[in-house]
């Protein structure tokens, strides 16, 4: 449901799953229907077979494009900002290198 979640939905945006399986579905309506079962089934297991191999490197809970995505926005605003631990740990100064301003967190 997109009305929920307007983002990117694992870079794959459709309004129905019929839709994305529309492109090759086409050519199997015309076969019986066990055939026509048993060919979705193999290419939808070749699709779970792809996803597995292309993240079976993966480290972590998260798909690699999706790190990759968190990483290059860590990598550009984070570097926007820099600390200074002040008391055990606890308090910090963080500075911000855009707006010049100084804020004090608490961590506890």
């Amino acid at each position: 449901m997109d009305i929920y979640f307007p983002g990117c939905h694992y870079d794959y945006l459709t309004s129905n799953i019929a839709e994305s399986l529309n492109s090759w579905l086409l050519e199997v309506h015309v076969k019986p229907i066990l055939a026509m079962f048993e060919q979705i089934h193999h290419q939808l297991m070749g699709w779970f077979t792809m996803r597995c191999i292309l993240e079976d490197k993966t480290l972590g809970l998260l798909v690699a494009k999706s790190v990759n995505h968190l990483q290059s926005v860590i990598n550009n605003q984070a570097c926007r900002y820099h600390s200074v631990s002040s008391i055990l740990g606890v308090l910090y100064e963080v500075k911000s290198m855009e707006t010049h301003h100084n804020y004090i967190i608490n961590l506890a």
